[in-house]
Protein backbone atom coordinates (compact mmCIF):
# COMPACT_ATOMS: atom_id res chain seq x y z
CA UNK A 1 0.00 0.00 0.00
CA UNK A 2 1.20 3.48 -0.98
CA UNK A 3 1.76 5.51 2.17
CA UNK A 4 0.82 9.07 0.67
CA UNK A 5 -2.36 10.63 1.98
CA UNK A 6 -4.30 10.92 -0.98
CA UNK A 7 -4.32 7.67 -1.12
CA UNK A 8 -5.66 6.59 2.06
CA UNK A 9 -9.21 6.16 3.07
CA UNK A 10 -8.41 7.79 6.98
CA UNK A 11 -11.00 7.31 9.71
CA UNK A 12 -12.42 10.49 11.39
CA UNK A 13 -10.86 9.97 14.67
CA UNK A 14 -7.55 10.53 13.06
CA UNK A 15 -6.18 14.32 13.73
CA UNK A 16 -5.93 15.85 10.44
CA UNK A 17 -2.34 17.52 11.40
CA UNK A 18 1.12 16.90 13.60
CA UNK A 19 2.60 19.91 12.37
CA UNK A 20 3.78 19.08 8.79
CA UNK A 21 2.64 15.14 9.74
CA UNK A 22 -0.53 13.66 8.07
CA UNK A 23 -1.68 10.30 10.75
CA UNK A 24 -2.40 7.25 8.31
CA UNK A 25 -2.89 4.77 11.16
CA UNK A 26 -2.74 4.39 15.29
CA UNK A 27 0.03 2.49 16.05
CA UNK A 28 -0.81 1.70 19.80
CA UNK A 29 -1.55 3.36 23.13
CA UNK A 30 0.02 3.63 26.58
CA UNK A 31 0.14 6.06 29.69
CA UNK A 32 2.74 7.90 27.61
CA UNK A 33 1.24 8.64 24.43
CA UNK A 34 -0.14 7.69 21.69
CA UNK A 35 1.57 6.60 18.75
CA UNK A 36 0.70 7.18 14.99
CA UNK A 37 1.99 6.24 11.91
CA UNK A 38 2.58 9.07 9.87
CA UNK A 39 2.92 10.90 6.22
CA UNK A 40 5.95 12.93 6.13
CA UNK A 41 5.38 14.86 2.54
CA UNK A 42 8.16 16.88 2.51
CA UNK A 43 10.63 14.20 2.24
CA UNK A 44 7.94 11.74 1.09
CA UNK A 45 8.23 8.96 3.77
CA UNK A 46 6.38 7.12 6.67
CA UNK A 47 7.13 7.80 9.81
CA UNK A 48 6.02 6.99 13.47
CA UNK A 49 4.97 10.06 15.61
CA UNK A 50 4.43 9.63 19.68
CA UNK A 51 2.18 12.53 21.12
CA UNK A 52 3.13 12.74 24.78
CA UNK A 53 -0.30 13.05 27.28
CA UNK A 54 0.21 16.47 29.00
CA UNK A 55 -3.54 17.32 29.74
CA UNK A 56 -3.47 16.54 33.30
CA UNK A 57 -0.57 18.94 33.95
CA UNK A 58 -0.46 22.63 35.73
CA UNK A 59 1.15 25.32 34.05
CA UNK A 60 4.46 24.88 36.47
CA UNK A 61 4.53 21.53 35.53
CA UNK A 62 4.14 21.40 32.12
CA UNK A 63 6.58 23.79 31.90
CA UNK A 64 9.08 21.69 33.77
CA UNK A 65 7.78 18.64 31.70
CA UNK A 66 8.49 20.44 28.26
CA UNK A 67 12.00 21.57 29.51
CA UNK A 68 12.81 18.02 29.96
CA UNK A 69 11.60 16.66 27.11
CA UNK A 70 13.44 19.14 24.52
CA UNK A 71 16.60 18.07 26.30
CA UNK A 72 16.20 14.45 26.20
CA UNK A 73 14.76 14.34 22.88
CA UNK A 74 17.62 16.35 21.40
CA UNK A 75 20.10 13.93 23.31
CA UNK A 76 18.53 10.92 21.92
CA UNK A 77 18.49 12.62 18.48
CA UNK A 78 22.30 12.04 18.64
CA UNK A 79 22.22 8.40 18.85
CA UNK A 80 22.49 7.58 15.36
CA UNK A 81 23.03 3.24 14.95
CA UNK A 82 21.44 1.32 12.76
CA UNK A 83 20.43 -0.63 15.81
CA UNK A 84 18.69 2.30 17.28
CA UNK A 85 15.21 3.40 16.03
CA UNK A 86 16.41 7.15 14.42
CA UNK A 87 15.10 10.20 16.09
CA UNK A 88 14.20 12.11 13.06
CA UNK A 89 11.85 15.64 15.01
CA UNK A 90 10.26 16.82 17.82
CA UNK A 91 7.64 19.72 18.44
CA UNK A 92 7.58 20.90 22.25
CA UNK A 93 3.72 22.25 21.74
CA UNK A 94 2.42 22.56 25.16
CA UNK A 95 -1.02 21.01 24.61
CA UNK A 96 0.42 17.86 22.76
CA UNK A 97 4.19 17.64 22.54
CA UNK A 98 5.73 14.64 20.37
CA UNK A 99 8.61 13.03 18.39
CA UNK A 100 9.10 11.73 15.04
CA UNK A 101 10.86 8.73 14.70
CA UNK A 102 11.53 6.29 11.88
CA UNK A 103 8.78 4.03 11.09
CA UNK A 104 10.15 0.11 11.51
CA UNK A 105 8.15 -2.63 9.30
CA UNK A 106 8.16 -5.49 12.23
CA UNK A 107 7.08 -6.43 15.19
CA UNK A 108 7.88 -6.27 18.93
CA UNK A 109 9.97 -8.65 20.55
CA UNK A 110 8.02 -9.02 23.21
CA UNK A 111 5.11 -9.95 21.04
CA UNK A 112 7.22 -12.70 19.23
CA UNK A 113 7.97 -13.70 22.94
CA UNK A 114 4.14 -13.86 23.49
CA UNK A 115 3.65 -16.03 20.17
CA UNK A 116 6.11 -18.03 20.43
CA UNK A 117 5.14 -19.17 23.82
CA UNK A 118 4.40 -22.69 22.52
CA UNK A 119 7.26 -23.44 20.65
CA UNK A 120 9.83 -20.87 22.17
CA UNK A 121 12.90 -22.87 21.01
CA UNK A 122 11.86 -21.85 16.93
CA UNK A 123 12.81 -18.46 17.11
CA UNK A 124 15.34 -18.75 20.67
CA UNK A 125 18.50 -18.85 18.22
CA UNK A 126 17.18 -15.58 16.12
CA UNK A 127 16.41 -13.79 19.21
CA UNK A 128 19.79 -14.37 21.17
CA UNK A 129 21.07 -13.38 18.25
CA UNK A 130 19.08 -10.12 18.33
CA UNK A 131 20.17 -9.19 21.83
CA UNK A 132 24.02 -8.73 20.04
CA UNK A 133 22.64 -6.08 18.41
CA UNK A 134 20.38 -4.36 20.93
CA UNK A 135 23.93 -4.31 22.45
CA UNK A 136 25.80 -2.77 19.80
CA UNK A 137 22.82 0.37 19.87
CA UNK A 138 23.04 0.56 23.51
CA UNK A 139 27.16 0.60 23.58
CA UNK A 140 26.92 3.68 20.56
CA UNK A 141 23.94 5.52 22.71
CA UNK A 142 26.54 5.34 25.67
CA UNK A 143 29.36 6.45 24.04
CA UNK A 144 26.51 10.07 23.62
CA UNK A 145 26.22 10.07 27.70
CA UNK A 146 22.46 8.65 27.00
CA UNK A 147 20.97 6.08 28.97
CA UNK A 148 17.59 4.67 27.92
CA UNK A 149 16.57 3.42 31.50
CA UNK A 150 13.82 1.37 30.19
CA UNK A 151 14.93 -1.14 28.08
CA UNK A 152 12.18 -4.02 27.48
CA UNK A 153 10.58 -6.32 24.94
CA UNK A 154 8.29 -3.70 23.66
CA UNK A 155 10.62 -1.24 23.01
CA UNK A 156 12.92 -3.85 20.76
CA UNK A 157 11.43 -3.87 17.46
CA UNK A 158 12.26 -6.93 14.99
CA UNK A 159 12.17 -6.05 11.36
CA UNK A 160 11.23 -9.59 9.11
CA UNK A 161 14.83 -9.58 7.98
CA UNK A 162 15.27 -10.30 11.83
CA UNK A 163 17.30 -7.14 12.99
CA UNK A 164 17.05 -5.57 16.22
CA UNK A 165 15.99 -2.00 16.64
CA UNK A 166 15.75 -0.51 20.05
CA UNK A 167 13.01 2.33 19.96
CA UNK A 168 12.14 5.34 22.78
CA UNK A 169 15.27 6.29 23.64
CA UNK A 170 15.11 10.42 24.98
CA UNK A 171 11.21 9.29 25.77
CA UNK A 172 12.32 6.79 28.67
CA UNK A 173 14.45 9.25 29.75
CA UNK A 174 12.02 12.26 30.52
CA UNK A 175 10.28 11.96 33.88
CA UNK A 176 6.63 11.68 33.90
CA UNK A 177 6.17 10.74 37.73
CA UNK A 178 3.96 14.22 37.21
CA UNK A 179 2.10 12.52 34.54
CA UNK A 180 1.70 8.85 36.45
CA UNK A 181 1.93 9.85 39.79
CA UNK A 182 3.72 10.85 42.54
CA UNK A 183 6.61 8.07 43.17
CA UNK A 184 5.91 6.59 39.90
CA UNK A 185 8.94 4.61 38.77
CA UNK A 186 10.51 4.89 35.15
CA UNK A 187 11.17 1.48 34.05
CA UNK A 188 9.43 -2.20 33.78
CA UNK A 189 9.58 -3.81 37.41
CA UNK A 190 10.50 -7.33 35.40
CA UNK A 191 13.10 -5.71 33.18
CA UNK A 192 14.11 -2.69 36.13
CA UNK A 193 18.33 -2.88 37.77
CA UNK A 194 17.72 -2.75 41.62
CA UNK A 195 19.18 0.53 42.00
CA UNK A 196 16.62 1.67 39.62
CA UNK A 197 13.52 0.04 41.63
CA UNK A 198 14.79 1.69 45.03
CA UNK A 199 14.35 5.06 43.45
CA UNK A 200 18.47 5.20 43.19
CA UNK A 201 20.93 7.36 40.44
CA UNK A 202 21.47 5.39 37.81
CA UNK A 203 24.10 4.88 35.10
CA UNK A 204 24.27 3.06 31.69
CA UNK A 205 25.11 -0.33 33.45
CA UNK A 206 21.07 -0.16 34.49
CA UNK A 207 20.53 -0.97 30.48
CA UNK A 208 22.93 -3.88 30.62
CA UNK A 209 21.08 -4.83 33.99
CA UNK A 210 17.46 -4.93 31.72
CA UNK A 211 19.46 -6.49 28.64
CA UNK A 212 20.46 -9.47 30.71
CA UNK A 213 16.85 -9.65 31.77
CA UNK A 214 15.52 -10.19 28.29
CA UNK A 215 17.67 -12.59 27.30
CA UNK A 216 16.61 -14.70 30.40
CA UNK A 217 13.20 -14.37 29.42
CA UNK A 218 13.97 -15.55 26.01
CA UNK A 219 15.90 -18.73 27.00
CA UNK A 220 13.43 -19.61 30.23
CA UNK A 221 10.51 -17.89 29.18
CA UNK A 222 9.83 -15.42 31.99
CA UNK A 223 11.65 -12.90 33.84
CA UNK A 224 14.50 -13.35 36.27
CA UNK A 225 12.93 -11.94 38.95
CA UNK A 226 8.65 -12.03 38.14
CA UNK A 227 7.04 -12.91 40.88
CA UNK A 228 3.19 -13.37 41.46
CA UNK A 229 2.52 -9.99 42.18
CA UNK A 230 4.19 -6.22 41.64
CA UNK A 231 5.36 -6.36 45.16
CA UNK A 232 6.64 -10.07 45.06
CA UNK A 233 8.68 -8.97 41.89
CA UNK A 234 9.82 -5.98 43.61
CA UNK A 235 11.33 -8.12 46.41
CA UNK A 236 13.05 -10.49 44.78
CA UNK A 237 14.90 -7.53 42.71
CA UNK A 238 15.68 -5.76 45.36
CA UNK A 239 16.73 -8.64 47.73
CA UNK A 240 20.44 -9.56 48.06
CA UNK A 241 20.07 -12.84 46.20
CA UNK A 242 21.60 -13.45 43.04
CA UNK A 243 19.68 -14.58 40.01
CA UNK A 244 18.60 -18.45 40.10
CA UNK A 245 19.74 -19.52 36.75
CA UNK A 246 17.85 -23.13 36.55
CA UNK A 247 18.14 -25.00 34.22
CA UNK A 248 20.78 -22.45 32.63
CA UNK A 249 23.53 -23.39 35.66
CA UNK A 250 25.56 -25.80 33.18
CA UNK A 251 25.04 -24.25 30.05
CA UNK A 252 27.99 -21.64 28.61
CA UNK A 253 25.94 -18.97 29.03
CA UNK A 254 25.73 -18.96 33.04
CA UNK A 255 28.15 -16.93 33.71
CA UNK A 256 27.15 -14.13 31.13
CA UNK A 257 24.05 -14.24 32.91
CA UNK A 258 25.68 -14.01 36.05
CA UNK A 259 27.35 -11.19 35.63
CA UNK A 260 24.36 -9.05 32.99
CA UNK A 261 21.86 -10.12 36.39
CA UNK A 262 23.92 -9.16 39.36
CA UNK A 263 22.27 -7.25 41.87
CA UNK A 264 25.08 -4.63 42.35
CA UNK A 265 25.99 -2.29 39.30
CA UNK A 266 29.94 -2.78 39.90
CA UNK A 267 29.84 -6.77 39.46
CA UNK A 268 28.06 -6.25 36.17
CA UNK A 269 30.21 -5.58 32.95
CA UNK A 270 31.38 -2.43 32.74
CA UNK A 271 30.35 -1.46 29.02
CA UNK A 272 27.67 -2.75 26.39
CA UNK A 273 30.68 -3.87 24.21
CA UNK A 274 32.27 -6.36 27.05
CA UNK A 275 28.72 -7.75 27.65
CA UNK A 276 28.15 -8.29 23.57
CA UNK A 277 31.98 -10.18 23.49
CA UNK A 278 30.80 -12.04 26.50
CA UNK A 279 27.81 -13.12 25.15
CA UNK A 280 29.21 -13.64 21.49
CA UNK A 281 32.32 -15.82 22.53
CA UNK A 282 29.72 -18.40 25.00
CA UNK A 283 27.84 -18.41 21.96
CA UNK A 284 30.20 -19.28 19.73
CA UNK A 285 32.92 -21.04 21.48
CA UNK A 286 32.02 -21.08 25.55
CA UNK A 287 33.49 -20.25 29.00
CA UNK A 288 35.57 -22.17 31.36
CA UNK A 289 34.73 -21.31 34.53
CA UNK A 290 38.07 -21.11 36.51
CA UNK A 291 40.09 -18.36 38.17
CA UNK A 292 39.08 -15.81 35.35
CA UNK A 293 36.99 -16.07 32.66
CA UNK A 294 38.65 -17.62 30.04
CA UNK A 295 36.94 -17.62 26.44
CA UNK A 296 37.91 -20.32 23.92
CA UNK A 297 39.22 -19.03 20.49
CA UNK A 298 36.66 -20.12 17.23
CA UNK A 299 37.28 -22.75 15.20
CA UNK A 300 38.94 -22.44 12.34
CA UNK A 301 36.33 -22.15 9.00
CA UNK A 302 35.81 -25.92 7.90
CA UNK A 303 37.28 -27.71 10.86
CA UNK A 304 34.88 -31.17 12.09
CA UNK A 305 33.13 -30.58 15.25
CA UNK A 306 35.17 -27.64 16.51
CA UNK A 307 34.23 -26.34 19.80
CA UNK A 308 31.60 -28.77 20.93
CA UNK A 309 34.29 -31.92 20.48
CA UNK A 310 36.68 -29.72 22.23
CA UNK A 311 34.00 -29.26 25.17
CA UNK A 312 33.36 -33.35 25.57
CA UNK A 313 36.57 -34.42 27.29
CA UNK A 314 39.48 -36.16 25.29
CA UNK A 315 37.51 -39.92 25.66
CA UNK A 316 34.41 -38.52 24.32
CA UNK A 317 36.22 -37.25 21.37
CA UNK A 318 37.76 -39.94 20.37
CA UNK A 319 34.93 -42.31 20.64
CA UNK A 320 32.67 -40.07 18.09
CA UNK A 321 33.44 -38.98 14.88
CA UNK A 322 33.26 -35.10 15.16
CA UNK A 323 31.14 -34.76 12.22
CA UNK A 324 28.80 -36.75 14.60
CA UNK A 325 28.90 -34.81 17.38
CA UNK A 326 28.48 -31.41 15.09
CA UNK A 327 25.90 -32.80 12.80
CA UNK A 328 23.45 -33.71 16.48
CA UNK A 329 24.44 -30.46 18.07
CA UNK A 330 23.15 -28.57 15.30
CA UNK A 331 19.86 -30.20 14.61
CA UNK A 332 19.18 -30.60 18.50
CA UNK A 333 19.63 -26.55 18.84
CA UNK A 334 17.06 -26.19 16.42
CA UNK A 335 15.03 -28.14 18.46
CA UNK A 336 15.93 -27.58 21.85
CA UNK A 337 17.60 -24.32 21.61
CA UNK A 338 21.52 -23.45 23.55
CA UNK A 339 20.89 -26.46 26.41
CA UNK A 340 21.46 -28.80 23.38
CA UNK A 341 25.77 -28.25 24.32
CA UNK A 342 25.03 -29.49 27.63
CA UNK A 343 22.89 -32.16 27.20
CA UNK A 344 24.78 -33.44 24.50
CA UNK A 345 27.68 -33.27 26.21
CA UNK A 346 26.34 -35.27 29.24
CA UNK A 347 25.16 -38.21 26.26
CA UNK A 348 28.16 -38.31 24.77
CA UNK A 349 30.10 -38.81 28.33
CA UNK A 350 27.67 -41.77 29.08
CA UNK A 351 27.58 -43.30 25.78
CA UNK A 352 29.43 -46.27 24.63
CA UNK A 353 28.42 -46.39 20.78
CA UNK A 354 26.72 -43.83 18.26
CA UNK A 355 23.52 -45.89 18.64
CA UNK A 356 23.32 -44.59 22.39
CA UNK A 357 23.92 -41.03 21.85
CA UNK A 358 21.91 -41.02 18.94
CA UNK A 359 19.14 -42.40 20.80
CA UNK A 360 19.64 -39.97 24.24
CA UNK A 361 19.65 -37.29 21.79
CA UNK A 362 16.24 -38.54 20.21
CA UNK A 363 14.64 -38.93 24.32
CA UNK A 364 15.44 -35.03 24.50
CA UNK A 365 12.52 -34.00 22.00
CA UNK A 366 9.65 -33.27 23.48
CA UNK A 367 7.42 -33.94 20.11
CA UNK A 368 6.70 -37.05 19.20
CA UNK A 369 6.41 -36.07 15.78
CA UNK A 370 9.81 -34.22 15.78
CA UNK A 371 11.64 -37.09 17.56
CA UNK A 372 10.94 -39.12 14.79
CA UNK A 373 11.61 -36.77 12.07
CA UNK A 374 14.81 -36.25 14.07
CA UNK A 375 15.63 -40.05 14.06
CA UNK A 376 15.33 -39.77 10.14
CA UNK A 377 17.68 -36.93 9.66
CA UNK A 378 20.37 -38.79 11.22
CA UNK A 379 19.73 -42.45 11.13
CA UNK A 380 22.33 -42.30 8.28
CA UNK A 381 24.87 -41.48 10.24
CA UNK A 382 24.65 -44.65 12.03
CA UNK A 383 26.10 -47.96 10.61
CA UNK A 384 23.40 -49.80 8.76
CA UNK A 385 21.56 -51.90 10.51
CA UNK A 386 22.48 -50.33 14.38
CA UNK A 387 19.05 -48.29 14.53
CA UNK A 388 16.61 -50.70 15.53
CA UNK A 389 17.43 -50.34 19.00
CA UNK A 390 16.85 -46.97 18.91
CA UNK A 391 13.57 -46.83 17.60
CA UNK A 392 12.04 -49.19 20.04
CA UNK A 393 13.72 -46.55 22.47
CA UNK A 394 12.20 -43.54 21.21
CA UNK A 395 9.99 -43.22 24.85
CA UNK A 396 6.93 -45.31 25.56
CA UNK A 397 7.96 -45.37 29.02
CA UNK A 398 6.39 -47.74 31.19
CA UNK A 399 5.59 -49.09 35.12
CA UNK A 400 7.51 -52.43 34.16
CA UNK A 401 10.52 -50.56 32.52
CA UNK A 402 11.65 -47.40 33.95
CA UNK A 403 15.65 -46.93 33.51
CA UNK A 404 15.86 -43.63 33.23
CA UNK A 405 19.45 -42.23 31.85
CA UNK A 406 22.09 -39.96 33.41
CA UNK A 407 21.29 -37.62 30.96
CA UNK A 408 17.18 -37.69 31.86
CA UNK A 409 18.06 -37.29 35.09
CA UNK A 410 20.25 -34.41 34.90
CA UNK A 411 17.43 -32.42 32.61
CA UNK A 412 15.22 -33.12 34.96
CA UNK A 413 17.09 -31.91 38.04
CA UNK A 414 17.40 -28.56 36.08
CA UNK A 415 13.96 -28.60 36.05
CA UNK A 416 13.54 -29.26 39.54
CA UNK A 417 16.20 -26.67 40.51
CA UNK A 418 14.60 -24.08 38.73
CA UNK A 419 11.95 -23.76 41.62
CA UNK A 420 13.80 -25.56 44.32
CA UNK A 421 17.43 -24.91 44.14
CA UNK A 422 20.34 -26.82 45.40
CA UNK A 423 17.78 -29.36 47.22
CA UNK A 424 16.48 -30.55 43.59
CA UNK A 425 19.81 -32.63 43.49
CA UNK A 426 18.97 -34.93 46.51
CA UNK A 427 15.57 -35.12 45.90
CA UNK A 428 16.28 -36.12 42.09
CA UNK A 429 18.36 -39.07 43.33
CA UNK A 430 16.43 -39.86 46.43
CA UNK A 431 13.18 -40.41 44.51
CA UNK A 432 14.80 -42.29 41.23
CA UNK A 433 16.05 -45.39 43.38
CA UNK A 434 12.11 -46.31 44.24
CA UNK A 435 10.44 -44.84 41.35
CA UNK A 436 8.58 -47.80 39.68
CA UNK A 437 7.63 -45.69 36.73
CA UNK A 438 8.44 -42.36 35.11
CA UNK A 439 4.86 -41.00 36.02
CA UNK A 440 5.54 -42.15 39.27
CA UNK A 441 8.79 -40.16 39.80
CA UNK A 442 7.57 -36.84 38.51
CA UNK A 443 4.70 -37.02 40.43
CA UNK A 444 6.54 -37.76 43.85
CA UNK A 445 9.01 -34.82 42.72
CA UNK A 446 6.39 -32.23 41.67
CA UNK A 447 5.00 -32.77 45.00
CA UNK A 448 7.70 -30.40 46.50
CA UNK A 449 6.74 -27.81 44.14
CA UNK A 450 4.40 -25.04 45.92
CA UNK A 451 2.21 -23.44 43.52
CA UNK A 452 0.32 -25.25 41.33
CA UNK A 453 1.52 -23.52 38.12
CA UNK A 454 5.18 -24.45 38.70
CA UNK A 455 4.23 -27.93 39.70
CA UNK A 456 2.48 -28.35 36.42
CA UNK A 457 5.45 -26.41 34.69
CA UNK A 458 7.88 -29.07 36.25
CA UNK A 459 5.13 -31.65 34.81
CA UNK A 460 5.93 -30.46 31.51
CA UNK A 461 9.86 -30.12 31.62
CA UNK A 462 9.93 -33.84 33.52
CA UNK A 463 8.10 -35.54 30.79
CA UNK A 464 9.91 -33.51 27.53
CA UNK A 465 13.39 -34.91 29.66
CA UNK A 466 11.84 -38.60 29.75
CA UNK A 467 10.85 -38.29 26.48
CA UNK A 468 7.16 -38.88 27.41
CA UNK A 469 5.98 -35.85 25.23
Amino acid sequence: MSDHPETIVRPAELPARLGRYVPIERLGAGAMGVVWRAHDPAIDRSVAIKVMRTSMLDDAARDAFLERFRTEVRAAGRCSHPAIVAVYDFADDAEAPYIVMEFVEGTTLGRMLRESAANRAAVTPRLVAAMLEVLDGLGAAHATGVVHRDVKPGNIMITPSGAAKLADFGIARVDLSAVTGTGAMIGTPGYMAPEQALGRAVDHRADLFAVAAILFEILVGRAPFAGASLPETLLRLTSPDPVELGPLATTALAPVLARGLAKKPEHRFDSARQFRDALRAALTGGFRAEAETIVRPMPEPGSRGGLLSASLGSTAAERFDPALLARLREDLVQQIGPIADTLLRRAAAGAETAQDLLGACVGMIEDPHERAEFLRRNRALLAPGTDSGIRSRVPTLTATAFVPDATALAAIEAALAFHLGPIARVLVRKEAATAGSAPDLIERLAVHVEAEADAARFRRAARAALGGG
